[in-house]
């Protein structure tokens, strides 16, 4: 009766793990699967494309610490003028990928100033250290 008891109660137990092994499969398989989407998402920010720039052989490309991250650049044309913008946002991950997405709409709006000094870019450094 002892065994029978302890075979019982072994066998819930496997039963109980598996459920939570399961409901863990499941959250990671959520969670990879909304990892891919903000993956995606991150890299319809950034150019597919380079348009051509007299005299400049340019090449881009981004690859993130981690699954997102904070990478952006961008070019501008407009007026015969190229404006590039690089930028990293400090941090990594999802946080970083949102700040960088709001950036970039922010760092748009000042195209119809291309080739003017744009008060938002006033008093910006312009050399990386």
């Amino acid at each position: 009766m002892l065994i029978f008891a302890y075979i019982t109660s072994n066998h819930v137990k496997e039963k109980e793990t598996q459920e939570q092994v399961d409901h863990y499969q499941k959250e990671l398989d959520k969670n990879k699967a909304e990892i891919a989407m903000a993956v995606e998402i991150q890299k319809s920010f950034l150019p597919e494309s380079l348009s051509a720039i007299p005299g400049f052989d340019v090449a881009m490309t981004t690859i993130p610490a981690l699954d997102v991250d904070g990478d952006f650049y961008d070019f501008m044309h407009g007026d015969g003028r190229v404006g590039v913008v690089i930028a990293d946002v400090s941090g990594k991950g999802i946080p970083a990928a949102l700040f960088m997405a709001r950036s970039k709409f922010v760092i748009q709006g000042p195209r119809r100033y291309l080739g003017k000094a744009s008060p938002m870019f006033q008093g910006m450094p312009t050399t990386c250290s």
